[in-house]
């Protein structure tokens, strides 16, 4: 049980706040690669859309 309290403590703290930045880097590679300007907007879209809500959710949690 204590194993599996440190996985998921570890998961939630270490890899889940970076786990959208992973699977948005290879998207942000291919949009470098084909050089197509509006999927580079979205992308970029997407990157504040991202920023602003990760900066809303840590502002509701308790400190």
């Amino acid at each position: 049980m204590k194993l599996k309290d440190f996985i998921s403590d570890f998961f939630l703290t270490i890899i889940s706040p970076y786990l959208l930045e992973i699977i948005l880097f290879p998207i942000a590679l291919l949009v470098l690669y084909a050089k197509n300007l509006l999927l580079l907007l979205l992308v970029l879209l997407l990157a504040v859309l991202l920023f602003l809500f990760k900066r809303h959710k840590n502002d509701k949690e308790p400190r």
